[in-house]
């Protein structure tokens, strides 16, 4: 297909293969992360790595804007995006290395949920019968998968809600940084803020990574900013409640690589959860297209 036939599609299709595209790259980082954990290697240093690496990468792009392009008087909120961002990666990393892959994926599926309750607790939206359904149907899907009392329920299973809850504090905070700020800023100041805690939170469990951990590290830092521009252009090219609904392909892609690299297969109870988060997520996010701007 060429550039020209791409751009002629419809926008909604363009959005779709755009998400498909940063789906297929998400779940790549996701595997990158557990293969990392199964070599020793922490998923805090790996976190920190990881945006250490993607900030190189994209150093050049910014250079090009030049020191002008990034005066800002809203550092408050632009550290307090850094914070979630950072706690938010830090989290994934670790549901990831240390639960089954398909558990991990699905219980963040909740973040339009916990955006939903974010934004009743702090914004003063009202809260709603219909909001209030949607809300409680996308945590019994939550329960669903963890199914309290019928399985051992750790530590670990939060980290993916915890992620969750940290995406959905970004949303938040860029929703209001956006009002003033360009997009090419709110990245530099995130990637800015979020290497040091990350730094922070890696000192705890410092590694030295081998040669071919840094070649992993390299790679999961590669594919991670290849779904964030892919995510990028599919929001820009569609609304998001047209394409959202093939970000549900993260889950299919991530259980076929955790049953091809290590043979974990998700049972109907994780794909009956992450149905119910996911319908309801949508649902959420069809509701929030309907709602008037203030």
């Amino acid at each position: 297909m060429t550039g020209d036939a791409f751009r002629r599609m419809p926008g909604a299709v363009r959005g779709a293969l755009w998400m498909l595209l940063a789906a297929a790259f998400f779940s790549a980082m996701t595997a990158c992360i557990r293969h990392l954990a199964e070599t020793g290697f922490h998923p805090l240093m790996t976190s920190f790595w990881r945006s250490v690496i993607g900030m190189a990468l994209l150093l050049p792009f910014f250079l090009r804007q030049g020191v002008a392009g990034l005066a800002t008087k809203r550092h408050g909120l632009f550290l307090g995006r850094g914070l979630a961002s950072a706690a938010a990666q830090a989290a994934f990393f670790l549901a990831v290395a240390f639960l089954p892959l398909a558990d991990a994926v699905s219980l963040t599926f909740t973040a339009p949920l916990f955006g939903a309750l974010l934004a009743v607790l702090f914004l003063g939206e009202s809260v709603g019968l219909r909001r209030a359904a949607v809300l409680a149907a996308g945590f019994l899907g939550v329960l669903v998968i963890l199914r309290p009392g019928f399985k051992e329920v750790d530590w670990q299973f939060s980290m993916p809600l915890v992620a969750a809850l940290g995406m959905a504090t970004i949303w938040i905070l860029v929703k209001r940084l956006s009002a003033t700020e360009p997009t090419e800023r709110i990245v530099f100041y995130m990637i800015a803020y979020t290497v040091p805690v990350s730094f922070a939170m890696a000192l705890f469990v410092w590694q030295t990574p081998t040669l071919e951990q840094l070649a992993w590290l390299v790679v999961t830092a590669v594919v991670a900013n290849s779904g964030q521009f892919a995510m990028t252009n599919s929001y820009r090219a569609a609304e998001a409640t047209s394409v959202f609904p093939f970000d549900f392909a993260r889950l299919p892609l991530t259980a076929l690589l955790a049953w091809l690299a290590f043979t974990e297969t998700p049972d109907l109870w994780t794909w009956a959860g992450a149905a119910i988060i996911f319908a309801a997520s949508a649902q959420q996010m069809r509701a929030e297209r309907r709602r008037p701007a203030p």
